[in-house]
């Protein structure tokens, strides 16, 4: 990931040690989703997000990361990184070179709504609250978040999300679904009308 950083990002270098601190956090997560992220090197920077909440609209995640689709793509080098473990200092896992235009479109077609919210608030209570509730009252969950509390974007259906990555891990290893043809008949392929 260095190297792509150096490589091509021109402006806002430093954008790369925020995603590395993000990483390195991640190694201590139990659940997998934690520990899967989509990275992106542009030549202002880099972006590092969470792929669960990338599937998820209303999230800053899903609007990160599809809206470049429209703003030079192929100037973006994008990954999806699977962070295993920290062994001397250095981050072990899976780097997979994504891309980007086809990605990010297949990501906004697929999102799902946000449902709810689940928030650790600073009194260590866990709440889930609707989406559309969090939206109208904002301002005072700000306060009862802790930096290091954790904000979970939840869709209406997890089977759903999961089903959508799953579809997304199959794409990215190169499947495209199968083309129906039509026989000479006019027909399907068993030549029915």
């Amino acid at each position: 990931m260095e190297s792509v950083t150096a490589r091509v990002v021109r402006h806002y270098r430093q954008d790369f040690e925020y995603d590395r601190a993000k990483l390195r956090d991640a190694v201590s997560e139990h659940d997998i989703e934690n520990r899967v992220f989509y990275w992106m090197a542009r030549p202002s920077g880099t972006w590092c997000v969470l792929e669960r909440s990338a599937f998820l609209k209303e999230t800053s995640a899903h609007a990160i990361w599809t809206h470049y689709l429209y703003m030079n793509p192929n100037e973006i080098e994008a990954y999806r990184i699977v962070v295993e473990s920290l062994r001397d200092g250095r981050l072990f896992g899976s780097v997979i070179k994504l891309e980007y235009p086809a990605q990010a479109k297949r990501v906004e077609q697929n999102a799902l709504p946000t449902k709810e919210i689940e928030l650790c608030l600073r009194s260590g209570r866990m709440t889930t609250i609707p989406y559309a509730e969090f939206q109208a009252r904002r301002e005072p969950f700000a306060y009862e978040l802790d930096s290091t509390c954790r904000v979970r974007y939840c869709p209406e259906s997890e089977a759903e999300l999961r089903k959508v990555i799953w579809m997304e891990h199959r794409y990215q290893k190169g499947w495209e679904p199968k083309k129906h043809s039509i026989g000479r008949t006019g027909g399907d392929e068993r030549g029915r009308r």
